[in-house]
């Protein structure tokens, strides 16, 4: 997958800022109408990679320099506001370990590469509502855009540089909410992240499992 300097993704970025804005806007005041409740949490897990997230040609030897990112642990936050039958939450996951960077014949490039950073917003369908267990169990699906950035030196002639790219999220999991008010839950999810690009061949999937514990205020 060819990776770009983030300023060529300025305007790409703008758009998708814009509209998770608006959406978020948007389903709040619908939500704030519906009874909704404002949910924030932390989670961990394992982010299963093994997959290439960038790759340049070296300004020096003119071979190409590609960053790959392996299986290690996650962890990030989320928060946003949920009714009983939608959710909207802004959210970031990053990796435990760096980016591995080396040439196309294996020739490794030490410290030139950070852990990579998703941020995006999603939506979340409950389509049980609250039926189940008078609400204390509830499975949902998920679906969202949004970024991953990397800092890197992908052409070895230049310090680390901002890469992104546009990410597509898809998924589900299920919330068990404990205590006397329901206001502790435990989150479990899965969550593929899709690297969109120009072409098929660079479309990368990312996955995460976690595990969340977040509160309802």
């Amino acid at each position: 997958m060819t990776s770009y300097p983030i300023k060529k993704w300025g305007k790409c970025w703008a758009a998708v800022g814009f509209c998770l804005l608006s959406a978020a806007a948007s389903i709040a005041q619908t939500q704030s109408q519906a009874g909704s409740r404002f949910e924030a949490e932390t989670f961990f897990g394992a982010m299963i990679a093994g997959k290439e997230v960038g790759r340049r040609a070296n300004a020096t030897g003119g071979e190409q320099i590609i960053a790959r990112l392996n299986h290690g642990g996650a962890f990030g936050l989320r928060a946003g506001v949920h009714s009983d039958l939608l959710g909207l939450e802004a959210g970031f996951v990053t990796s435990s370990n760096r980016a591995e960077v080396k040439n196309e014949f294996g020739v490794a490039f030490p410290n030139h590469a950070e852990r990579p950073l998703i941020c995006s917003g999603d939506a979340l369908l409950y389509p049980f509502r609250r039926r189940l267990a008078e609400g204390r169990v509830r499975p949902y699906l998920t679906s969202g855009v949004g970024g991953m950035l990397l800092s890197a030196d992908l052409d070895n002639i230049r310090d680390k540089e901002f890469h992104g790219g546009l990410i597509w999220n898809a998924g589900g999991g299920v919330k068990v909410f404990v205590g006397a008010d329901s206001a502790m839950y435990v989150d479990l999810r899965f969550t593929n992240h899709r690297m969109l690009g120009s072409r098929a061949a660079d479309l990368i999937d990312l996955r995460s499992i976690s595990v969340g514990v977040g509160a309802r205020f």
